[in-house]
């Protein structure tokens, strides 16, 4: 029925989640850290991010997700002459359900595990080698993620992984720019 793993865990919203996740908990561990450097403090922003991130991510998702795919069940409908619902219970159907709740739990999924990157490392350290460590982790995820992507699309590996790097590398700065960040 699946023809491999991607069509279990939808490539799109791994890299999207993950995307997602590691960026925008990088910034608030960075802009936390600005504002303090209590561990307790920095991993509480962290984990709140990253479980908002997971739920709007996932259920953001499937709101949207949902809406594309009834569209489309409802124009084969049209087309087929049969009335609204006429589909429900058909294969195509339960085909829907089932991408739609791979879409969601890997979208919302990976959000919420990418969110975790930057913030695992305030467990094990100081506020000060937190911050640092956390910087590392995420631009090590986010070339490993473009690594990723570049193996999925057959581009270059290091060029993808330089691209996704690029994006951390972006938003740290800005952070810093911002004077959100130490």
């Amino acid at each position: 029925m699946f023809k491999g793993i991607s069509d279990i865990i939808p490539v799109r919203y791994t890299i999207l989640g993950t995307i997602d996740g590691v960026v925008a908990c990088l910034a608030i561990v960075l802009g936390v850290f600005s504002a303090s450097v209590d561990k307790s403090i920095i991993i509480a922003a962290g984990l709140s991010g990253g479980v908002g991130l997971g739920l709007s991510n996932g259920i953001g998702g499937l709101m949207a997700e949902s809406t594309v795919e009834l569209k489309k069940m409802r124009e084969l409908e049209d087309s087929m002459i049969m009335k609204k619902g006429g589909m429900k219970g058909t294969i195509i159907h339960k085909r829907i359900q089932r991408k739609l709740f791979y879409d969601t739990l890997t979208h919302g999924g990976c959000s919420f595990f990418g969110a975790m990157i930057p913030v695992v490392p305030f467990f094990f350290l100081t506020a000060a080698t937190g911050v640092i460590a956390s910087i590392i982790l995420s631009f090590i995820t986010l070339f490993l993620l473009g690594i990723y992507m570049g193996v999925m699309t057959r581009q270059r590996l290091i060029v993808a992984g330089l691209k996704m790097l690029l994006i951390g590398i972006l938003v740290a700065g800005v952070v810093r720019l911002l004077g959100l960040g130490h």
